[in-house]
């Protein structure tokens, strides 16, 4: 040993397992039986004190241990453990008294289905966020659409002695509604009596279109899909048809029916398409307004009984755990507005940071709307932006690679990478 002598001001650095020439002043090799305090220095450990037998020793074997933390006097300890009729068991850890824990549904129960290392738990106030590694995620089934069963007809100008025609296509068989205007006294209305008079007249499968007439336009609704055209005037645009979709958002309907939805195409790309639906200030038709919308022909989200489920501290030694409501996609198809990278695989581990709820699910870190936790979608697929919406962080390296951990530090969020096991590759997103 060197004869060297050193003054050491405290103890407090705590245990550093660097070489001595490494270490900083106050820190040790080991720690035995000692509390490091900055107010009181280097005290004894605190002993423990016996509160209540938990149940005999093999009765949590394999359960995932958990503490929550509500204030100083609220404090519990859980385990979850496999069991298909009280699979969530919590006690006070002031008092040892058994909680309550009510159920949401038994297919909540269902998502408890695993081992300890096979769950994971987040916990922020009084909510809980419970991650099980083992269930794939899915997506709710995409509704039954079918083009062309909508149409709306518009009178766009009004001039005398002209021919307003609608040539309305069903399979192979074209019928015709048309009405000619006198030299004088032509009204909107007068138009759209008669032609909506002519519509309800056709024969075979057109005989099944319902027309809803509105001050200024006819709304067709047909069991089977059709091609309507419309026309009048020297120019052909005195009366127009509007079907699944339009070139802009100038083209869209001033009234209709509500909840009409209109594709709008803008350019050739699909990035730039979105899809508005009506809005009548009465709720049923007329004067309106046009809102952005979700495809009719997408899924509209995520099935809840798939994704993490929420641990609910209810009042003073009672929990409920149940599935989360989370966010549908309300805008938007699979291509402006696509399922988070999660649906149809696993997350493995889940955090909170800068008020957005975060999962890792393969080579991919997915976080929520900034202060919506339970939304991963985007609110327009208009603004798809970085900032507004939700984060993704895809790393390629390795045809086989997984998150293994995560942590927060300083308003950092580190996520480890695990190449193989051996060797783990630290990604950040600030």
């Amino acid at each position: 040993m060197a004869a060297v002598t050193q003054r050491i001001n405290s103890y407090l650095g705590g245990v550093s397992k660097q070489s001595d020439d490494k270490m900083l002043p106050g820190q040790v090799r080991e720690c035995y039986n000692g509390f490091p305090d900055a107010t009181y220095g280097l005290t004894k450990r605190p002993g423990f004190k016996h509160i209540v037998n938990l149940g005999t020793g093999t009765t949590y074997d394999g359960g995932k241990w958990f503490y929550i933390k509500r204030d100083d006097d609220e404090e519990y300890v859980g385990v979850l453990k496999q069991d298909a009729t009280n699979p969530v068991h919590i006690w006070n850890a002031l008092t040892g008294v058994a909680c309550t824990i009510t159920y949401g549904s038994t297919a909540a129960k269902s998502y408890l289905n695993g081992t300890k290392d096979n769950f994971k738990v987040i916990t922020v106030q009084d909510t809980s966020i419970i991650i099980n590694n083992n269930v794939t995620v899915t997506a709710q089934a995409a509704p039954t659409f079918t083009e062309g069963l909508v149409s709306s007809i518009e009178v766009q100008y009004v001039t005398a002695e002209t021919t307003y025609t609608v040539d309305i296509k069903i399979g192979s068989s074209t019928q015709t509604a048309t009405f000619t205007t006198p030299s004088s006294g032509v009204t909107i209305d007068g138009i759209l009596t008669d032609l909506e008079t002519d519509i309800n007249a056709m024969t075979g499968d057109h005989a099944n279109i319902t027309v809803t007439k509105l001050s200024n336009s006819l709304e067709l609704t047909s069991t089977a899909a059709m091609e309507v055209s419309a026309k009048a005037g020297i120019d052909n645009k005195g009366l127009t048809s509007v079907g699944n979709e339009v070139a802009s958002v100038a083209e869209l309907p001033v009234k209709s029916v509500n909840g009409r939805i209109i594709k709008i195409v803008n350019t050739s790309s699909d990035l730039d398409t979105y899809y508005a639906k009506f809005v009548a200030h009465d709720g049923v038709s007329g004067e309106g307004y046009w809102e952005e919308t979700i495809s009719p022909s997408a899924s509209p989200g995520i099935n809840d009984s798939t994704l993490p489920h929420e641990l609910i501290n209810t009042g003073v030694n009672a929990f409920t755990f149940k599935e989360l409501d989370y966010e549908n996609r309300l805008v938007g198809d699979d291509k402006t507005n696509p399922h988070p990278s999660f649906v149809d695989q696993k997350i493995s581990a889940g955090f909170f940071h800068n008020n957005r709820l975060g999962f890792l699910s393969q080579d991919n870190v997915i976080m929520s709307q900034s202060g919506d936790f339970f939304n991963f979608y985007f609110k327009s697929s208009q603004t798809a932006s970085l900032n507004l919406t939700q984060l993704i962080l895809a790393v390629h390296l390795l045809n086989r690679r997984l998150f293994m951990q995560h942590c927060l530090q300083h308003k950092v969020l580190s996520c480890f990478l695990k190449i193989n096991s051996s060797l783990c590759l630290p990604m950040l997103v600030c």
